[in-house]
């Protein structure tokens, strides 16, 4: 079934310096600091303890899960340290990337098509990472504290990455894009399969879609996290006429759409 997102980064972790320890080149943090106003100090303890910051701001609300989730990340200002300790520069998201698998960043550089959009943006490191490769980039999430700092990256380093706001409760897109990527994003969402059948269908022919999760499911330390089923939601994917290069029912993977007409869902 593969390695949970989460239990991988923190065996990475452990190994280097057991738990997050600030490095000046440590960017996504400095700019943080910066964006927040608060002190270096302040936002790297509260990156050590983000679980239990997060924890109690889920604990706010006492209504369905469903319901739990739309209030946390429209109102949360802990979840960004999550966030930020896990993805705390771009040289990190790379090096996580090539641990899951090293063909993802080689087949995204290789690919000829140039829009890429990445589902569940977050702090936008991976947009910046796919910007430099000379991709067209749409960064989309949902609106909140986390997607304004994204926002405030890009402004300040003028990366040329488009913007898109998402409903939490369902998601709707306007156009087709030669790859779509998306990383420990639909651990969190309230509908998956609304969410991957949307995202299937604007992938292009011939187009490529990266898709990683966190299988650790929910936990009292994580009880944002939902279970998720990976192999029917790969049953999905491969019932609309996508085929899987690596990774099949597995928490990393990449699948091709043929180059012939699209499937309907």
């Amino acid at each position: 079934m593969g390695l949970g997102i989460e239990t991988w980064l923190r065996k990475v972790i452990a190994k280097h310096q057991m738990g997050y320890r600030y490095r000046s080149d440590h960017h996504v943090v400095n700019d943080y600091i910066e964006f927040s106003g608060l002190k270096k100090r302040e936002v790297i303890e509260s990156m050590k303890g983000y679980k239990n910051l997060t924890r109690h701001d889920w604990n706010q609300s006492q209504e369905s899960w469903n319901k739990k989730t739309e209030h946390f990340y429209a109102t949360s200002r802990n979840y960004i340290y999550d966030l930020l300790a896990n993805n705390f520069s771009r040289s990190f998201v790379e090096k996580k990337l090539n641990g899951f698998n090293p063909q993802i960043l080689q087949l995204i550089k290789d690919h000829l098509g140039k829009s890429l959009l990445e589902f569940g943006g977050g702090l936008g490191v991976f947009c910046d990472l796919a910007a430099s490769f000379g991709k067209q980039v749409a960064y989309l999430d949902i609106p909140g504290h986390v997607y304004d700092f994204a926002a405030w990256r890009f402004m300040k380093y003028r990366l040329p990455v488009e913007m898109l706001c998402s409903n939490p409760l369902q998601l709707r897109l306007e156009r087709d894009y030669d790859i779509i990527f998306t990383d420990a994003a639909f651990e969190h969402l309230i509908d998956p399969s609304q969410v991957l059948g949307e995202l299937l269908t604007h992938v292009k022919p011939g187009g490529l879609f990266i898709f990683l999760v966190d299988l650790e499911g929910h936990t009292e330390e994580l009880p944002m996290h939902r279970d998720i089923d990976i192999e029917s939601l790969h049953e999905l994917i491969t019932k609309v006429g996508l085929d899987n290069a690596f990774g099949l029912n597995a928490f990393c993977s990449i699948w091709r759409r043929p180059m012939e007409s699209l499937q309907a869902l």
